[in-house]
């Protein structure tokens, strides 16, 4: 590789880590911190928490939602709008840069793109 080309594929590393980091805290933010669950830790609701808890309040009822799962759901879908948007700024702007710089770096085709 020339030299030319490693500050360039350095940048593209650290962008990969950046969507990495940012996919992960998206993460969390829906469904909670994994580590803390699998040791039974407490962790503060998390959208899937709120969702689970309305669907589970309906799923097999047929006195219908309660009061406290309509909240839950309002909870669902406030914590959901900047979390979608950040997914579609990833899926509309961050991954097809990406993938432009990456192809014309000469990166092989992958699933997704457009076939050859």
């Amino acid at each position: 590789m020339s030299s030319a080309g490693y500050p360039t594929a350095i940048i593209r590393a650290k962008r990969l880590a950046a969507l990495k980091t940012q996919a992960h805290d998206l993460d969390q933010v829906l469904t909670g911190d994994k580590s803390r669950a699998e040791v039974g830790d407490y962790d503060v609701h998390r959208i899937s928490n709120w969702l689970w808890h309305a669907y589970g309040g309906v799923s097999n009822s047929s006195y219908g939602p309660t009061p406290s799962h309509r909240a839950s759901l309002a909870h669902a879908q406030e914590a959901l709008a900047p979390v979608a948007d950040a997914i579609n700024e990833i899926l509309t702007e961050t991954l097809p840069g990406l993938r432009a710089d990456l192809q014309q770096a000469g990166a092989p085709w992958g699933r997704g793109q457009r076939i050859p």
